[in-house]
């Protein structure tokens, strides 16, 4: 199932104390998260790897992460 939204996110994984748990960060920091509707980009691997065992996905937009630049000449 793909998951649409942080809040779809949080919930899958079992709740704000579940993902915080998971990721080593406070529940008000994933609180943040939720409200916010971004993922921290360090988060990326592990909660896609976690999604991925119970049978889900999300779209990466879902986390901002920084591409490199084309070079100016």
């Amino acid at each position: 199932m793909i998951l649409r939204t942080t809040d779809d996110v949080i919930n899958a994984l079992g709740g704000i104390a579940a993902l915080a748990r998971l990721t080593g960060v406070s529940n008000p920091g994933v609180y943040n998260w939720r409200a916010g509707r971004q993922f921290p980009a360090d988060t990326y691997l592990l909660i896609k790897a976690e999604l991925k065992a119970l049978g889900h996905d999300a779209p990466d937009h879902l986390w901002p992460m920084r591409t490199k630049k084309a070079a100016r000449r």
